[in-house]
């Protein structure tokens, strides 16, 4: 906290016992400071608009079919990567996750939600349905809001579960949307999965055609059966990359995550009370100044 140049001369005069004891002859005065400072800084923490969270516990679907090609990728793990073929038993779960943080899934899931007026209330009048002095937020700027101050993924390490949070203002739609990520990202994955394995069939058939070693038609038609397999799971697992296990509920309105109200009293008490016995000190030692010869 910088100190004004009338007030650091006197203050360099006076010294830590000296200052000690001019907060020790006003420490009621600097306690009640504290008290109606803290007291100011709680009250003004309602002022502030909460915001509430919403989490839902998801687990990584089980995807079996990588560890039983394993056994193909020292021989054959170029043939399944030129089909486009994952035989990683970590794929799914990996590439869920990287499209769950990424910003064409965000932009998607804020479109489909229509979500900008939710993530920029203060831009939006509800009155007249239109953005304040049309500022209507950018693609990059509300990306930076939903990965900054709403999503957030918490991984349990132990469990490998995950718990995908929402934080807004609106109760209800933090609720939603955390149960909506979930939901849109399965289907989104459940499409590129169908569309990605007809691919791969597709070129499999064709490499089926031109060889004739038994070896390697043997591993084209274990590669085909994994390819039938995902489009099979696709079509009947709703919940294709992410299972739900404790879905997301609406917050109660007594219980918000933000602000902190024990914080805002706290900071205000110590400003008001460090502002007080400066206040004193720079007092005492102005009369102590006037008072020698």
């Amino acid at each position: 906290m910088a100190v004004s140049d009338d007030v650091a001369p006197a203050l360099r005069e006076i010294s830590l016992l000296q200052l000690a004891e001019i907060c020790w002859r006003h420490k009621l005065g600097i306690a009640a400071g504290m008290l109606i400072s803290g007291a100011i800084g709680f009250a003004s923490s309602y002022l502030v608009t909460p915001l509430y969270r919403a989490s839902v516990v998801v687990m990584p679907s089980a995807q079996d079919e990588g560890v039983s090609l394993l056994g193909l990728a020292g021989r054959f793990g170029s043939l399944a990567s030129a089909a486009g073929v994952d035989i990683q038993p970590q794929g799914l779960r990996a590439e869920a996750l990287e499209y769950l943080s990424s910003r064409a899934f965000a932009r998607e899931f804020l479109e489909r939600e229509a979500g900008l007026t939710a993530l920029f209330p203060e831009r939006w009048s509800a009155s007249t349905k239109k953005w304040k002095d049309g500022l209507e937020p950018t693609p990059n700027e509300a990306f930076r809001r939903f990965d900054k101050n709403v999503r957030s993924v918490f991984p349990n390490r132990k469990s490998g579960a995950l718990s995908i949070s929402m934080t807004l203002a609106n109760r209800e739609t933090a609720a939603e949307w955390a149960n909506d990520v979930v939901t849109q990202l399965n289907e989104k994955m459940r499409d590129r999965a169908i569309e990605e394995s007809r691919k791969s069939i597709r070129f499999l058939q064709q490499e089926l055609a031109n060889t004739q070693h038994v070896d390697v038609r043997l591993a084209i038609g274990r590669l085909l059966e994994s390819q039938f397999k995902t489009i099979m799971l696709a079509n009947v697992r709703e919940q294709y990359a992410l299972r739900v296990i404790d879905p997301a509920v609406v917050p109660d309105r007594d219980e918000p995550v933000r602000p902190f109200r024990a914080v805002y009293a706290i900071a205000a008490a110590t400003v008001g009370g460090f502002s007080l016995a400066l206040l004193f000190v720079t007092r005492a030692s102005r009369q102590e100044s006037t008072r020698a010869p």
